[in-house]
């Protein structure tokens, strides 16, 4: 009989049946797999209590890699889960050289297919563990271009990926880099998450000898404490959340503005028809969630109803706040208890007199251009081989456009940077090709752009 081993952390959904068929090789039981070269990067679950963030503090962190819980399909965070463009079907496996099989159960905003976004390859995201040795890891495996084994028929795989090939240390001089660039203040005043115990030393399973049959007995697991699955409609929301652009204003078309209007519909700002154009209703309900997170306070202030970067967290927070709300519903079971009273005759019921009225805000045409008075993110020119803390905010800001790989803020404005800044002009039309003077350098024309961001 062939011998089969088995991981301890499998044990959660283990069924055992008998099979009267000669055994077969998992994977040659599988369809054959298609190969495809991927770019392939690496997030992490952030903790509240780490040393060192590369956003800066925890909640930019959990921005920018989730929160940590779950993947999009709602299935817990595991060594193996991977996240995939919308064009790999959730439960698709991955082989990865040097790790192993993995399993797409996330999506991301800038996971995306060849072609969008300025990406030449399919990208896949690697989860790479928790807290600091899972960021270690994402940090050390940066980007890299491999040669995948998608198997979009996975039927007998499993996931096992093994990260002892990525280094889970960082140099002393990259740490203190990251330590002097998080505030730490947001962090105080957010609880820790349950602290799970540890797993047995001994061994898990038993092999009863002298039987035909392999009998499994699973030997004084400590009870773990549950944590709470998030819901369907919370898993919506942030999978719309993660579709997201800012730098839309009134000449914006498209599934972008579609996207917006949906997520400013379910926090209850838009009240119009989805339809992909940047209308009056959406430059109403943009301003109004500008006044309630004081990102401006009048409607003739430059930039009033124009979604740039501080009108896109300030959604952020405010989706936050609508999640927290929708992961604690129900909170109990609810049950109907007859009651002795009589019910009212329905012929004597009346409704309520109903009073609508509607004030619709009106902006002047200099009002929707994108020369916004929202605090400056930039307020000085950069160039090849300037180092400082504004070159920092700059690559977080290429990053989040997928123009660098993740993990590259590192203060110094070397070629890398240099080249992604190129292509961020090229794309936003400030320099026509390559042999401008500007190209590859943040001038003003570029800080104008950046700054609307």
């Amino acid at each position: 009989m062939k011998k089969t081993s088995f991981k301890a952390f499998a044990i959660t959904a283990m069924s055992l049946h008998i099979l009267t068929v000669t055994p077969v090789n998992l994977v040659q039981a599988a369809s054959e797999p298609v190969v495809n070269t991927c770019r392939t990067t690496a997030y992490y679950s952030p903790l509240p209590d780490q040393s060192y963030y590369v956003m800066g503090d925890y909640e930019a962190e959990m921005r920018m890699n989730g929160r940590g819980v779950a993947g999009a399909d709602g299935t817990p965070v595991f060594p193996g889960m991977l996240a995939a463009p919308s064009t790999y079907s959730f439960g698709t496996h991955i082989y990865l050289p040097g790790l192993g099989m993995g399993a797409v159960h996330d999506r991301g905003g800038a996971i995306v297919q060849a072609g969008e976004r300025g990406e030449s390859y399919d990208r896949i995201d690697i989860w790479m563990g928790h807290g600091e040795e899972g960021l270690n890891r994402a940090l050390n495996w940066g980007s890299r271009t491999i040669e995948c084994q998608i198997y979009y028929d996975s039927t007998g795989l499993s996931t096992d990926l093994d990260f002892s090939s990525v280094d889970a240390n960082l140099s002393s001089g990259y740490v203190d880099k990251l330590v002097a660039n998080t505030t730490g203040a947001s962090r105080t005043d957010t609880p820790a998450k349950p602290v799970l115990p540890a797993l047995p030393t001994g061994p898990v399973f038993n092999i009863s000898p002298g039987s035909e049959n392999v009998v499994f007995v699973v030997e004084d697991l400590p009870e773990l404490p549950s944590i709470p699955k998030e819901n369907e409609a919370v898993l919506a929301l942030r999978a719309r959340a993660a579709t997201l652009t800012p730098g839309l204003g009134g000449n914006s078309l498209g599934e972008p503005v579609s996207n917006l209007q949906l997520m400013l519909s379910d926090l209850g700002y838009f009240k119009g028809h989805v339809n992909g154009v940047y209308d009056d209703a959406t430059t109403e309900a943009v301003f109004a969630l500008q006044l309630e997170h004081q990102v401006l306070s009048l409607s003739e202030d430059l930039g009033a109803g124009y979604y740039g970067y501080r009108t896109h967290q300030a959604l952020l927070e405010q989706l936050e706040t609508h999640i927290e709300s929708l992961s604690a519903y129900p909170r109990v079971e609810q049950m109907w208890i007859p009651s002795n009273e009589p019910l009212p005759q329905i012929s004597s019921l009346s409704l309520p007199e109903m009073k609508y009225e509607h004030s619709g805000l009106v902006f002047a045409d200099s009002l929707m251009n994108k020369n916004s008075t929202q605090e400056k993110r930039f307020t000085y020119e950069m160039q090849l081989y300037d180092r400082n803390d504004q070159v920092i905010e700059l690559q977080m800001l290429l990053m989040a456009q997928g123009l660098l790989s993740d993990g590259t803020n590192t203060g110094y404005y070397g070629e890398v940077t240099a080249q992604a800044v190129t292509n961020f002009q090229l794309s936003q039309g400030i320099i026509a090709n390559t042999s401008d003077p500007e190209a590859g350098r943040v001038g003003q024309r570029t800080l104008d752009i950046l700054n609307l961001l």
